[in-house]
């Protein structure tokens, strides 16, 4: 595998696992306040994934 494609790959891994995480977050919070937004919980939590795995990726790859 050429390092373009395994690039490509991790960035793929980082995005569908950020927005994946970040809907289950939101559901769970949702369950404890259902009056906050699922929309800005969602996007919330997927911003701060995103943010925890890029250190996660800067750390292992440095």
């Amino acid at each position: 595998m050429t390092e373009p494609t395994a690039f490509l790959l991790i960035l793929l891994f980082w995005a569908v696992a950020s927005m994946g995480g970040g809907l289950l977050l939101a559901l769970l919070a949702r369950r404890l306040h259902p009056a906050l937004s699922l929309r800005r919980l969602w996007l919330f939590y997927t911003i701060l994934l995103g943010f925890a795995l890029a250190a996660i990726l800067a750390i292992v790859y440095r």
